[in-house]
């Protein structure tokens, strides 16, 4: 786990961290500290440092702690477990894939039935809510992946859709990467489920294998009707937005419980891996 003391010091915005980007993570005060002494809020988060297994894979389903409980699931000959090779000493786990095409990984914290927050426009319920995540792909071709949040109990088989990667009929909004022929590219995409999974941005970040990313996003329902959420790369706002029209339409999850979910398909019958370098998520109370 790691504390945000935000409301302690003066945060420079333009200044991004490893891990914890500050134009996100300015809002996540408010959860901690706020003035009028109110509902705190939730933050829970990671950068992987004491990450370890607490029982052996069995049919598929593992168990990781590192201060959060986490749920996998492992397709036959997949793998997750910290980097010993991280010479940063930053905490980094990896997923591991076997050579088996559409073989997939999944991590998500507690267990099947667990969520951390929701996004809604209900007056009262519509709290400020923050999630990111660092990445990297070792791969670049037929590698799929979704880092975001999702609908609770996603950590299972065909949460991507064999073949293409795309993302299964359940609730989800985040970071999308389709399998690809020859490139890794991530979309930031939302679905409801019975609903078409809509694409926000297209292609916000190509992969460089083995190169980190920052990404993340921003509900704020205070910011103006045309930026309700805010997309952000490497600290970096994006000039394209989820707008209050969109999040009252049918295709957004709106008031849907989430949980953070991450993990990787491979569309190809080649071993494949994705790394995590940490995760955070906060909700104002």
């Amino acid at each position: 786990m790691f504390y945000i003391p935000t409301n302690l010091y003066t945060t420079y915005k333009g200044s991004a961290g490893r891990l914890l980007s500050p134009n996100i993570w300015a809002h996540a005060k408010h959860c901690l500290l706020p003035p009028d002494g109110g509902d705190i809020g939730r933050i829970r988060g990671s950068d992987f440092e004491a990450f370890g297994k607490t029982t052996a894979v069995s049919s598929n389903l593992g168990r990781y702690n590192d201060g959060n409980q986490y749920l996998s699931y492992e397709d036959t000959g997949d793998a997750i477990a910290q980097t010993a090779t991280d010479t940063s000493r930053a905490g980094i786990i990896t997923i591991t894939s076997a050579a088996t095409d559409n073989n997939e990984s999944w991590i998500q914290p507690g267990d099947t039935a667990s969520v951390l927050g929701c996004i809604s426009d209900t007056a009262g319920s519509d709290k400020k809510l923050g999630f990111e995540i660092r990445v990297k792909v070792g791969q670049l071709v037929e590698i799929a992946g979704f880092y975001g949040l999702s609908q609770e109990g996603l950590a299972g088989a065909n949460t991507l859709v064999d073949d293409t990667g795309a993302l299964a009929d359940k609730d989800f909004i985040g970071f999308h990467v389709p399998a690809h022929a020859s490139v890794a590219k991530v979309d930031f995409v939302y679905r409801k489920e019975g609903q078409t999974a809509q694409v926000i941005i297209d292609d916000l970040h190509t992969f460089v294998a083995d190169e980190f990313v920052n990404l993340g996003f921003l509900y704020d329902p205070d910011a103006p009707a045309s930026k309700r959420i805010k997309i952000f790369k490497n600290n970096v706002e994006q000039t394209t937005y989820v707008t209050a029209t969109q999040i009252a339409a049918a295709t957004f999850p709106d008031g849907e419980e989430l949980n953070v979910l991450f993990g990787q398909k491979v569309g190809a019958a080649a071993a494949k891996t994705t790394s995590f370098d940490g995760w955070g998520f906060f909700q104002v109370g």
